[in-house]
């Protein structure tokens, strides 16, 4: 399904001093769905939702976020609705409210979770925390959002470009005399060029709090993309697969597949760029 459908890619980071991996999962997924739900209240719309985990950041510094691929559309979950809710087409997405709204699922998660595991007063410095960070972060967390450009295989490639790859190249390391490492990375805020020499166990120490838990997912489905199928999951499968066979039969064409493939158009005339058509086949008499 994820090729069939146009994407946006969202990413949704948080206050440095709240880690915890699960509840911004759940905290991301929430406040998509707050999203379509505020659209269109009434057709109770799910969305297609891949959700990749990222602890690290260019410095190699813990800074966990999640990358998020979300369908621009979404299928109405009501029984006997019009077919035209099966899938409703929705391209604009308001990003500075993504913000605040992040930033109130994710605290509104926090809350709930500590409220049972805190002792009342660790619970009380925590909600004094929750007033510090809405007072801090007035235009909520930090969400960068913007519709993905390229083809579907692109979209997959940039997913399993965060989900399967270490923390850092081992080309990034300029030199290593046996006690010091000395690394660069490309800074993200200013695109500066950074040098950086640091002890060898304080490298590996950098390095290995990225590695996750074990039996820990860091790829999640959400919305149309979970186990748990919508009202119209059958019909909005038909229907995806109506235009899947579409693609197909265009592909089936060998001029289309070159052009797709080798970026030529193999009936243009290298000469006068005019369109060739086929006039007769020509066969050598020896030929088998």
């Amino acid at each position: 399904m994820l090729y069939l459908l146009s994407l946006n890619n969202f990413v949704f980071t948080f206050a440095k001093t709240i880690i915890y991996l699960i509840l911004l999962f759940k905290s991301c997924e929430d406040c998509i769905k707050f999203f379509f739900k505020k659209r269109a209240p009434r057709k109770k719309l799910i969305p297609g939702i891949v959700l990749v985990l990222h602890t690290f950041g260019r410095d190699l510094k813990w800074n966990p976020h999640i990358h998020c691929l979300v369908t621009e559309g979404a299928s109405s979950n009501i029984k006997n609705c019009p077919s035209d809710d099966i899938w409703i087409n929705l391209t604009h997405f308001d990003y500075e409210g993504f913000r605040k709204s992040f930033q109130y699922c994710l605290l509104k998660s926090m809350k709930k979770y500590l409220k049972s595991t805190l002792s009342s007063n660790a619970f009380k410095d925590f909600k004094n925390l929750v007033n510090f960070l809405y007072q801090s972060y007035d235009n909520g967390f930090y969400v960068r959002a913007k519709p993905f450009e390229g083809n579907p295989d692109g979209a997959i490639k940039y997913l399993l470009r965060y989900f399967n790859r270490p923390a850092m190249a081992q080309s990034r390391i300029l030199y290593y005399d046996g006690t010091y490492v000395v690394f660069y990375y490309q800074r993200h805020e200013d695109d500066m060029y950074v040098v950086e020499k640091v002890h060898v166990y304080d490298l590996i120490k950098r390095l290995i709090i990225h590695i996750p838990d074990k039996n820990f997912k860091i790829l999640r489905y959400a919305g149309l993309y979970s186990s748990h199928k919508c009202t119209h999951f059958d019909k909005l499968i038909k229907k995806l697969s109506d235009v899947s066979i579409k693609t197909k039969k265009m592909l089936a064409n060998w001029r289309m597949r070159i052009q797709l493939y080798f970026h030529y158009d193999p009936l243009v005339c290298p000469f006068c760029n005019q369109i060739m058509f086929f006039s007769e086949l020509v066969v050598a008499k020896n030929s088998s």
